[in-house]
């Protein structure tokens, strides 16, 4: 008799030290909470965590990295991370989208849901857009990248740090928009740019506009100039490097594809806090 007692008074304090730690877990300073729910996955906020309690949809308010993968999947469920991204993330700081191999799709609600989360980021200070090939068919591109980056609430995010695209393709709109996004944005201390070979003529001299105006950009700390593929960015020579390097005199880190002996000049001599150079191809 008196052993199972004891059994029922473990049961009984094993469940009163769950509750505890429940309440503990839930009734945690809205700082430390939100603190703990930035580590976990995107999708696990909105499927689960969200629903916990109120003070869990409070602490996902003031998290400030949106970090979503678009994967191959049903065009409702991009829909519906989109949302939720808007309704909760009021406090966003920095957004990453990156999408899946075989996540090919070209559709006006993504590029519109995605038009309105940007707009709806009034404090936006660093953004990363990455595509992918599909690795089972190099001729596949991925057709999402020339319509769901909306340019006109990036142009207008003056308070942009860092940016970070990744190009599957490139055509003369895509640097079109390049350049009205890089207009003016001397916030700005970190670029990456990634894509593939440029041949075209006409989008040669686009990419020669747009390199001018990364070469204004005189905060500039670290700047990405490669390629996903063997021969990207080749059209940038000692000419491309005259126009950029001259006014960045703040850079720090620089990583290009395609250097050549000129090149490496043209940088000892106008990159004098230089710590890390890195080169491809």
């Amino acid at each position: 008799m008196k052993r199972k007692s004891d059994d029922l008074e473990k049961a009984i304090d094993k469940q009163l030290r769950d509750i505890n730690n429940e309440r503990r877990l839930i009734d945690l300073p809205i700082e430390i909470l939100t603190q703990v729910l930035s580590y976990l996955e995107f999708e696990d906020l909105r499927r689960e965590c969200c629903r916990v309690s109120k003070a869990w949809r409070n602490a996902i308010t003031q998290i400030e990295l949106i970090d979503i993968l678009f994967v191959k999947t049903e065009k409702t469920i991009w829909l519906d991370q989109l949302e939720f991204a808007r309704k909760y993330f009021t406090k966003v700081r920095e957004i990453k989208f990156s999408w899946g191999h075989g996540s090919s799709i070209d559709d006006e609600g993504v590029y519109i849901a995605i038009r309105r989360l940007l707009f709806n980021s009034s404090i936006l200070k660093h953004f990363q857009y990455k595509t992918c090939c599909n690795v089972h068919s190099r001729n596949q591109i991925n057709t999402l990248v020339n319509h769901a980056l909306p340019i006109e609430p990036l142009v207008h995010a003056d308070m942009l740090e860092s940016l970070s695209i990744c190009y599957d393709k490139v055509n003369q709109n895509d640097l079109n928009n390049l350049i009205c996004i890089l207009r003016d944005k001397f916030h700005l201390k970190v670029l990456r740019l990634c894509m593939p070979t440029i041949r075209k003529a006409d989008e040669q001299r686009k990419l020669q506009g747009m390199l001018g105006f990364i070469g204004d950009l005189h905060n500039l700390c670290e700047l990405h100039l490669t390629n996903r593929g063997k021969t990207g960015f080749k059209v940038i020579g000692p000419l491309y490097l005259e126009l950029i390097l001259p006014r960045l005199n703040q850079l720090e880190v620089l990583k290009l594809s395609h250097v050549v002996g000129q090149d490496l000049e043209l940088i000892s001599n106008h990159c004098p806090k230089l710590r890390s150079f890195s080169m491809e191809g």
